[in-house]
Parts: C-alpha cells; sequence; structure tokens
C-alpha cells in the first residue's frame, strides 16, 4: 500500500505553470459526491487545456480504460458523477484494500480507487499533465483519490510495518467518495503513513506539467 507522493509533490511544487484551483463539491443526502465544479487559476498551460479525461488503470489487465471526458472551458470543468458509467469488472471486492489489523463494516461491498484521482489534461488531443488534489506542508505530504463503492462501508483500524506505520479511518458512502492519503517522514526516517476522508486544511488543485 506504500506510496511514496513527497517526491512528487516537490516536483509539482517547483513547475513554475501549477494551477491552484478552487472547487465546489456537492454530495447527495447519502453524502457521497454528486458534482464537483472545479475552477483552474493561473499559468500559461493552462489556458491551453481543452478537455479533461478520467481514466482508470485495471492492475490486473494492465489496462488503462478511459471513462469520461469533460470540457474545459473559462479556466475550468466540472464532474457530474451520476454521469460517469463503471464498468462492471473494473470493481474488485473491498477486502483487497485491506490487510491484516484493519476492520472492514461490510467485506462484501464492491469497490475501485482511482489513485491520484486519474484526470489527464489534454490540448488539442495531446496530454499535457494529470490535474491533483494535494497539499505539501513541511515533511509530510497529501494526495486525494477519488473511491468508488457499491454499499456504504467503514475501513478503519492500524498496523505497523518495517517501513513504519499505516492508519486507515476511511467513512465511505455509497457512491463516489474523495480519499485523503497523508505521507509523513518522522525524525527517524521512517514514514507515517494515513488514509483518511476528512477532508484536511489547505487542499489545492493543481497541474502537474508533463
Amino acid at each position: 500500500m506504500k506510496r511514496f507522493f513527497v517526491n512528487q509533490l516537490v516536483v509539482a511544487a517547483l513547475i513554475v505553470t501549477a494551477a491552484f484551483t478552487s472547487c465546489d463539491k456537492d454530495n447527495d443526502d447519502s453524502g457521497s459526491l454528486t458534482v464537483l465544479d472545479i475552477k483552474v487559476e493561473g499559468g500559461s498551460a493552462v489556458s491551453d487545456i481543452d478537455e479533461v479525461k478520467l481514466f482508470a488503470w485495471i492492475e490486473s489487465n494492465d489496462e488503462l480504460v478511459e471513462l469520461a471526458t469533460f470540457p474545459f472551458s473559462n479556466g475550468g470543468f466540472k464532474i457530474t458523477f451520476s454521469e460517469i458509467v463503471l464498468p462492471a469488472n473494473i470493481l474488485g471486492n473491498i477486502t483487497n484494500m485491506s490487510a491484516e489489523g484493519l476492520t472492514i463494516s461490510n467485506p462484501n461491498v464492491k469497490f475501485f480507487r482511482f489513485e491520484d484521482l486519474g484526470l489527464l489534461a489534454y490540448s488539442k488531443g495531446a496530454i499535457i499533465g494529470n490535474i491533483h488534489h494535494v497539499k505539501r506542508e513541511g515533511n509530510a505530504g497529501t494526495s486525494a483519490d477519488f473511491i468508488f463503492v457499491t454499499e456504504d462501508v467503514t475501513v478503519k483500524g492500524k498496523r505497523t510495518e518495517y517501513w513504519g506505520s499505516i492508519t486507515f479511518d476511511l467513512l465511505l458512502k455509497q457512491g463516489w467518495n474523495l480519499a485523503y492519503y497523508t505521507q509523513k517522514k518522522e525524525p527517524d526516517g521512517k514514514y507515517d503513513d494515513t488514509h483518511t476522508t476528512t477532508t484536511p486544511s489547505g487542499m489545492k488543485w493543481v497541474l502537474a506539467e508533463w
């Protein structure tokens, strides 16, 4: 499960054309995402974007599947999650997310996790970068993923690895969710990793150019 975001976020922060965004988020009555209205500001590369696409990486088939295209205009784009159809064959069992030491409230739930969101920015048919939802503060970095689940489920617990510790505190609602992964490097060189659905303060949307 370990992912090294710290170096990725350093690179993103050094890109002159990185674009910080604002975002209006709507949830339905169950708490899952319904609409994300993202406004991208600043950076010359942002003005070149004409569409954003959502992709899912299916590891078992070594396949990248395009799921949706969002027009980009006036510096922003909108995701309406009800319009996205997920192929049934990409869903896996929620127990595949976890390992020993974690508690899953409903082990029969199906899910798919879009690591680093799976959003690619295009200009005239060519990919020009990824769109991330991130935060960097000191020796810690946070990145967001989309997680789709077929039913409400919680994933909680903590375990220790040779490289440090990992904590899960996910309250996932049926449908689409934003989950946040934070990796903090401790003074002893080990890592403290956290997966949560609680939105951290200071998160920003950025365009990381290729």
